[in-house]
Order: C-alpha cells, then sequence, then structure tokens
C-alpha cells in the first residue's frame, strides 16, 4: 500500500516519472537474477496485492479526469505528445548538455556523499563480478551485450528519421531489460552463463545491491541519453547512489583497502567542495553581476548594477564554517577516519546549505525573476490579493507580456494570462478595473504594448500608475528581464484625487 501510494502521488507530481524509475529497479533486478541464476525469484508479487493498484488509481483519476475537462480533452495529447515528445525529439527549451552531462554535475550535486562514490562503484563491481573464473567470465559477456545494445541504439537514433530516432536512445535501458530477459531464456545462454551457485545461496546483500544498481544504473542511462538535459533531472537516482555510498562506508569502516579510489574520491570531493564555497562567495557575486550587466539592451550595465548593489550584503560565517569543516574532513578522510570524516563532511554540507538558503540566496534577487517581478508589482498595488495601505484595490489578476515562467504562476496564481493569451487592450467597462499589466520591456513586444496601453488609457482618460524598472536576470535561461508594472484605472486621476 505504501508503494502504491507513491506511485500515485509521484504520478501526481512529475507524471511517469515515479513509475518509470520503480519499473527500471524492479524488473531489472528480477531479470538479472533470471540471467544469473535461472529464476527471478517471486519478491515482487505481493506488490500486485489488488487494493495497491487500486489506492493509486484513486489518487490519480479524479484529477486526471478533472483536468481533461478543463482542458476540452487536450491535456494528454499536449503533456505526452508535446511537452514530452519535445524531450525525446531534441533539445527541448534549448536545454541541451556535452556528453556525461550528469556526471560531470554530480561533485557538486552530490556533495558530500560523493566523498564515498568511487570507493562504492569499485566495491560494487567487485561484489557483483565474484571472484570465480565463472563469474568473471558472465560480467565479460554482460559488458559485450551491454555494448552491442548500446551500439544498436546509436545506430536506430542516426538512420531512424525525426522524433522517432529520437525516441531510440531513451528507450535503452528498456532495451537492455528486454534483451537479458530473452537471453535469459535462450538454452545457450543458460549453460554458458548461469551462475554456479543456486538462488537460495544469493545472499541478501547481493540481491539489494543488484536492485540498487538496476535502480541508479537504468535510471541514469535513461536521462543521460536523453536529449533534453537538465542537471535536476537525474535525482531519481541519487537515492540508490546514496545508499550505496553508505554501504561502502561502512566496508571502508570495517577496514577494507582501497587507497587509489579513496584519494581520487577525495579529490572529487575537494573539488565538489571549492565550486559551492567559490559559487557562493562575494567573489563570485561580484563577477556573475558585471557579466549579467553587460547583456542588457534597453538600459546601462552601470544603472544595473547600482540597483544590485546590495547582492553583496549578506553575512558569511556560516560559510566560514562550512570550509573549516571541509578542511576538517579532509584531513580526518586522508588520515582514514572514515567515521569521523563522514561526521563532517556532512557538517560541511549543512554550514554551507544554511548559507545558501539563509543568507547567500536571498540576497540575490537580481537572479530571481519571480521575486523582481513582486517587487516591481508592489509598487502599483499589483499583486493578486494583497491590497494596499494607500487604500487601492488589488487587481484580480496580472496580464504578463515578454514573461512566462512556472516559478511565475506557482507564485502569482493561475488565473494570470501570459503570453501569447495576453490581449494588448484596455477593457471598456469600468467594473474590469483596476488593470494591471507586467510587462519585460527587454522583450521586443513590450515596447509597442506599452505605447498602445497609453495611448488607449489617453483617450479613455484612465489613471496610470507606473513602476521605476527593477532589472533581473531569468536563471532559467540566462536572458536578461526589465520589470515594468503598470496600473490602469477606471476613473482620470484628477477623480480618484479628489476621491
Amino acid at each position: 500500500l505504501i508503494f502504491w501510494f507513491f506511485i500515485g502521488a509521484g504520478l501526481l507530481i512529475k507524471g511517469p516519472v515515479t513509475p518509470m524509475v520503480a519499473a527500471y529497479a524492479g524488473f531489472g533486478a528480477w531479470v538479472w537474477a533470471k540471467a544469473g541464476e535461472g529464476q527471478g525469484g517471486d519478491w515482487w508479487k505481493p506488490l500486485l496485492w489488488w487494493p495497491g493498484p487500486v489506492l493509486a488509481a484513486l489518487m490519480v483519476l479524479p484529477w486526471l479526469i478533472a483536468i481533461q475537462i478543463a482542458t476540452q480533452g487536450t491535456f494528454l495529447q499536449e503533456a505526452l505528445g508535446g511537452d514530452l515528445g519535445d524531450k525525446f525529439a531534441g533539445a527541448s527549451e534549448g536545454h541541451s548538455g556535452w556528453p556525461l552531462y550528469n556526471v560531470t554535475h554530480l561533485p557538486v550535486w552530490f556533495f558530500p556523499a560523493v566523498i564515498l562514490l568511487i570507493p562504492a562503484l569499485v566495491l560494487l563491481w567487485q561484489s557483483l563480478r565474484g571472484d570465480s573464473e565463472l563469474a568473471k567470465r558472465r560480467y565479460t559477456d554482460a559488458l559485450l551485450v551491454i555494448a552491442s545494445l548500446g551500439a544498436l541504439a546509436a545506430f536506430l537514433a542516426w538512420v531512424l528519421p525525426g522524433s522517432l530516432a529520437a525516441t531510440a536512445p531513451p528507450a535503452y535501458p528498456a532495451i537492455i531489460i528486454i534483451g537479458f530477459w530473452w537471453l535469459s531464456t535462450q538454452a545457450a545462454w543458460r549453460t554458458r552463463w548461469i551462475s554456479d551457485v543456486g538462488v537460495s545461496e544469493v545472499s541478501d546483500e547481493l540481491k539489494a545491491l543488484r536492485f540498487l544498481t538496476a535502480w541508479a544504473g537504468l535510471t541514469w542511462l535513461f536521462f543521460e541519453l536523453m536529449p533534453t538535459k537538465l542537471s535536476h533531472y537525474v535525482m531519481p537516482a541519487y537515492p540508490a547512489l546514496s545508499l550505496l555510498c553508505g554501504w561502502a562506508g561502512v566496508k571502508l569502516i570495517e577496514g577494507c583497502r582501497l587507497p587509489l579510489t579513496r584519494w581520487a574520491s577525495l579529490g572529487i570531493f575537494i573539488l565538489g567542495g571549492l565550486v559551492l564555497l567559490v559559487a557562493t562567495s562575494p567573489f563570485a557575486v561580484r563577477l556573475l553581476k558585471e557579466e549579467a550587466a553587460g547583456d542588457f539592451k534597453t538600459v546601462e550595465a552601470s544603472e544595473a548594477l547600482t540597483q544590485w548593489g546590495s547582492a553583496l550584503e549578506f553575512p558569511i560565517y556560516f560559510w566560514v564554517l562550512g570550509g573549516v569543516a571541509m578542511s576538517i574532513t579532509i584531513g580526518l578522510f586522508a588520515y582514514k577516519k572514515i567515521v569521523y570524516s563522514t561526521v563532517f563532511a556532512i557538517a560541511t554540507s549543512l554550514f554551507l546549505g544554511w548559507h545558501t538558503r539563509a543568507h547567500f540566496i536571498p540576497q540575490q534577487t537580481w537572479f530571481q525573476p519571480t521575486a523582481s517581478a513582486e517587487m516591481a508589482l508592489q509598487q502599483v498595488c499589483g499583486v493578486p490579493g494583497k491590497d494596499c495601505e494607500s487604500g487601492l484595490v488589488a487587481p484580480d489578476r496580472i496580464l504578463a507580456i515578454g514573461y512566462a515562467e512556472p516559478s511565475y504562476v506557482m507564485t502569482f496564481g493561475t488565473q494570470n494570462l501570459h503570453p501569447p493569451e495576453t490581449v494588448v487592450d484596455l477593457p471598456a467597462s469600468k467594473r474590469d478595473y483596476p488593470v494591471v499589466f507586467l510587462l519585460n520591456m527587454e522583450d521586443k513586444a513590450a515596447l509597442p504594448a506599452t505605447q498602445t496601453l497609453l495611448e488607449q488609457a489617453r483617450e479613455q482618460q484612465r489613471c496610470v500608475s507606473r513602476s521605476d524598472p527593477v532589472y533581473t536576470l531569468n536563471y532559467s535561461n540566462g536572458d536578461p528581464v526589465n520589470f515594468v508594472a503598470l496600473r490602469f484605472e477606471a476613473e482620470p486621476c484628477e477623480a480618484l484625487a479628489q476621491g
């Protein structure tokens, strides 16, 4: 029931990702045992107890029916055929990446557990492979099969047309599972590859390692081969990697010797820690601000930098404590004090995390576009649901031009209009006022829209309030944003002043 509850919750939060990861882990481990011992086991049968799938369905179906009705039956078509299909067909929204994109982010995104990652991978390989000649032969065969299946997926991606070709690499983990399942049914494969130990002799530890490997490995391959890349996509594989790192830490505490891989892992830990320290320092903020300010087309860089001056005003005592804890971690790990080094590695992460969340990020409004949008809207009493002390009434919605981001919708509500739905026109009825527009002046549509709206306001004798410009950087795409909020009243300004 717990499993199916979280499948339902995962479907509501992130669509097919949760059941996909669960399927890769479960079927991967089952096929591994089927190919290795000739019998996959029936550990998964309790998951098929009928109240579980019914629970997940009861969680998902009401929402699915409601969203289909609300979108006139187009939600699934747009979500699966549009948004998801675009991610497979190419680098959706410009989010492409280099080879091993997610691997290169590990030193920072998997900090501080990365200190045990390489020992975990080496110990995992040794445990899965075994020591006998038969075991080594099996894993040589397995690697050759994986390489062949990878070549097949690459070939399909090369020769098939368009979006059909793009689906081949993301399906690579499924190709592995299906390929090994088919091989496990072949007499020649069973004769050569089936383990010389019985199913009952496979330890629980080995079964757990297979499960975690299938979970992390197949999930990682899926996101690594998907054309659209964002570094957080692969996070569903992190819990499995974390468990493997914890297992490796226990092995090192018990006296396992891995001198070379231990030093390599320490080097990656140092790299990740230094990147975090530098990236959250005043020095990095100064450099990033200067570079970002030079990208504006509607304002001089010096004006943007003047507005962003407060970005350097944050305490650094947690930052210093993080650096000290990191130094202690390095020394303890070098001298094989695994338990104490783990404690200080966690302390390093906590100190840097507190510094980043409590002091660093709150001051960096210059790369938080939604927070900057709210600053502009507050100047004209333009935040829906928040009336002002001046007596002005908040608008029911915001009409945005040149800006549309998910965080903006989450903050201000789904009743607002965004490009291309925003209509550049003032309503005729006084009951529809106040009307508030949020314009990104860096967008080519903003200036003509501003001129049109102001001209209509003069013709209709509407009072207009205009915010000061608020400059920011849209972190999701790297574009500069110049926010200006316009508020239009039903009456002329003189009438409002007399009232």
